[in-house]
Parts: C-alpha cells; sequence; structure tokens
C-alpha cells in the first residue's frame, strides 16, 4: 500500500460512506466558521450528493438514500444553508 493510498478512505458502500461522512462533519460542526471549513463542508455535502445517493439509488438501497438526503438537509440546516 502506498502513501497515497492510506491518505484516501475507501468506503464498502452507501452506509460505510455516510458513517465516516457523519464521523467527520461531528468533528467540525461546533468549530468556529472560517472559509477553509465552508468549503470543506461544501465538499462533504457535494460527496454525499454526488456519489453516495447515486450509489445507494443503484444499488436499491432505499433506506440509505433516505439517510443521505437527511444528513444533506442537517448539514444544510445547520450552517444555514436552508
Amino acid at each position: 500500500m502506498t502513501e497515497t493510498d492510506n491518505r484516501f478512505y475507501q468506503p464498502k458502500d452507501a452506509k460505510d460512506a455516510l458513517r465516516y461522512i457523519e464521523s467527520l462533519f461531528n468533528q467540525y460542526v461546533q468549530a468556529p466558521l472560517t472559509m477553509e471549513l465552508i468549503a470543506y463542508h461544501q465538499k462533504l455535502v457535494k460527496q454525499i450528493e454526488d456519489d453516495v445517493i447515486p450509489t445507494a439509488k443503484a444499488a436499491h438501497q432505499d433506506v440509505q438514500v433516505k439517510n443521505a438526503e437527511q444528513m444533506v438537509d442537517a448539514m444544510h440546516t445547520c450552517c444555514g444553508h436552508e
């Protein structure tokens, strides 16, 4: 395994990806807002919308689609993006 391989987390499925993103979100949700943090937050939301939800839909994982959509809503609400 190369150093690059160690830097990137590869989730097993949509549920695993959501758990990982949720843990990242929980680490910074109470932190003071900075431009870097906002950019990071937007990147995580985009990852759910562009990667996790389509993957869950393709696998017919309706519960994970719903969970991902709820997570996106919560992430928008927490940071005033509603």
